[in-house]
This record gives C-alpha cells, sequence and structure tokens, in this order.
C-alpha cells in the first residue's frame, strides 16, 4: 500500500507543471507583450492543472493522465497564434518541442495506468521529470518563470 501512495505522489509531482509552446502567424510582438502573453497563458493553464485530482493509486493514473493532457493540448491550441520577437523565436520553438515530448509522455503514462503498470508509469515519469528540468531552463531563458514547472 505503501508503494502505491508513494507511486500517486510522484506522478502527481512529476505532472504539476505549466504548459506552454507553440508559435505561428501575426506580426512578431515586442519582447514585453510576449514575455505577459506567454505569463498569462501559463499561469492559466497552472490554475487548471492545479484543479485536477492527485492520483490515488495506479489505477488512477490514467484519468490523471487523460486530464493533464486536455490541459496540455489546450494550452499549446492557445499559444499557435503567438508570434515570438525574433531573438527569442528559437527559444520558443525549443520550447514548444518540449511541449510536444510532454504531451507524447503523457499519452505514455496514460497507457501505463490503463495498465496499472508501475514500471512504464516510473519510465514515464523518468521522461516527464527530464523535460521538466529542460522546460524550465528555457521558461529561464525566455524570462517567464510562469512557464516553469512548478511541483
Amino acid at each position: 500500500m505503501r508503494t502505491r501512495s508513494a507511486l500517486a505522489t510522484a506522478v502527481f509531482t512529476a505532472l504539476m507543471f505549466t504548459a506552454c509552446g507553440g508559435s505561428d502567424g501575426g506580426s512578431a510582438l515586442s519582447q514585453r507583450d510576449f514575455e505577459d502573453t506567454l505569463a498569462d497563458v501559463c499561469s492559466r493553464a497552472q490554475k487548471k492543472l492545479d484543479k485536477i485530482d492527485e492520483p490515488a493509486d495506479a489505477g488512477d493514473v490514467e484519468r490523471f493522465a487523460q486530464d493533464v493532457a486536455e490541459v496540455y493540448t489546450d494550452t499549446k491550441e492557445r499559444l499557435a497564434d503567438i508570434n515570438p520577437p525574433e531573438d527569442v523565436a528559437s527559444d520558443f520553438s525549443d520550447f514548444q518541442d518540449v511541449i510536444d515530448d510532454q504531451i507524447k509522455a503523457i499519452g505514455d503514462l496514460e497507457d501505463a495506468g490503463k495498465d496499472e503498470d508501475e514500471a512504464k508509469i516510473n519510465k514515464a515519469l523518468e521522461r516527464i521529470t527530464k523535460r521538466n528540468e529542460d522546460q524550465a531552463q528555457i521558461a529561464d531563458d525566455l524570462g517567464v518563470d510562469e512557464c516553469a514547472p512548478t511541483a
């Protein structure tokens, strides 16, 4: 029982991060407008993530991952029209790549949760944790703390 409780805590901690990413269309925003827009989108996503119930055990991981994936997908879509300033466009693109990887890893977590396979759950969590580190660095490079993972 203790293993399942620890697993649930690890899943919750690893996935309670902010979703951001994307770029496309429109004229480039000023640096300040870009940072403000990105911070707003990430803050809204974090509020949604904060409302998702922590999984009680491996059997709850599938539902949890589905809820988190929905937030990430919605956030990515909202950011699709943001056109960053030229000097941060590469970092913003890298950030979007991280979010894409997170969405894929969350899908893997969902599959592992469906099977209640703790080894696969842990493998997906390791991938998510690594990408969290990348996400935090890129958020810092972009100057948008609200887009760094929170735990």
